[in-house]
């Protein structure tokens, strides 16, 4: 019983020691707010999978991207009087821009949808 109170006595006592700082520390970080001294030190977890998303969605982005300016641009090339030209008149290059552009914005959906 004497053991445990003279323990006590000994938490209280360094308890009253720390609180006694509390308005000393307080002033302290106040100052050091006020004058820019802060540092803040901050750790961030569990954005992995987020940023990994993130990076899939943007290159998901650019592939339709790409294939919408291919197909706008072969539109404008099927206009254009370009040999060598398929039986109905439109330019081959400008046919094969179209097919490889849809095929990209199908590889892209398909992608997409995987996720």
């Amino acid at each position: 019983m004497i053991w445990t109170l003279l323990t006590v006595g000994k938490d209280a006592l360094e308890l009253g020691k720390k609180t006694s700082r509390i308005p000393v520390l307080a002033f302290d970080t106040l100052k050091n707010l006020s004058k820019g001294r802060t540092k803040i030190n901050l750790e961030l977890t569990g954005y992995e999978d987020l940023l990994k998303r993130a990076g899939e969605m943007a290159k998901n982005v650019v592939l339709a991207l790409f294939a919408c300016v291919l197909f706008f641009g072969a539109c404008i090339l099927s206009s254009a009087d370009i040999t060598p030209k398929m039986p109905g008149g439109q330019p081959l290059l400008a046919a094969a821009a179209m097919v490889f552009s849809v095929a990209l914005g199908i590889f892209t959906v398909r992608r997409m949808s995987k996720k």
